[in-house]
């Protein structure tokens, strides 16, 4: 349910961007004149397609991954490898998070030229996609180690 929705959100961001480009370059290839809030929302929009499309590859497992050696490793070792891989990326993800809410208080209140929409707006996809891949991450965790195995009893 949660990846259709972010699939559907996605969707209809890429779509309005593309609108406002589209109708940007006819504007300016037709009448010689363009929409500068269109250009400016436009990078705003694939700024959030970006963080919300980490978010979407992240918790279908279709982000970008290399197992080459991971698949050459006995299974004991593939355990223990897999959960410092985890404690590495929820790491990252909780620096990712503090980066974004430094980045907000330090440039959150700059405005765009042509919209005057504050950064900060935008800004906030870095924390909202940081957020959402925490609790992927420990939502996957969870289940994976600490759910009752079969054949192990109750």
């Amino acid at each position: 349910m949660v990846n259709t929705g972010f699939r559907l959100l996605i969707t209809v961001l890429t779509l309005l961007m593309v609108l406002m480009v589209f109708t940007n370059a006819f504007l300016r290839y037709a009448f010689a004149t363009g929409i500068p809030e269109a250009e400016e929302l436009s990078r705003y929009l694939f700024v959030w397609i970006c963080f919300l499309g980490t978010v979407y590859a992240f918790s279908s497992n279709e982000h970008v991954g290399v197992d080459m050696f991971l698949n050459m490793m006995p299974e004991k070792l593939k355990k223990i490898v897999a959960i410092i891989g985890e404690f590495i990326t929820l790491a990252v993800l909780l620096l990712m998070l503090w980066g974004g809410v430094e980045y907000i208080k330090t440039g959150g209140t700059s405005e765009g030229p042509a919209t005057g929409i504050q950064m900060g707006y935008v800004s906030v996809s870095i924390c909202v996609a940081s957020i959402a891949m925490i609790v992927i991450l420990l939502k996957r965790m969870a289940d994976t180690h600490l759910s009752p195995r079969q054949g192990e009893g109750k």
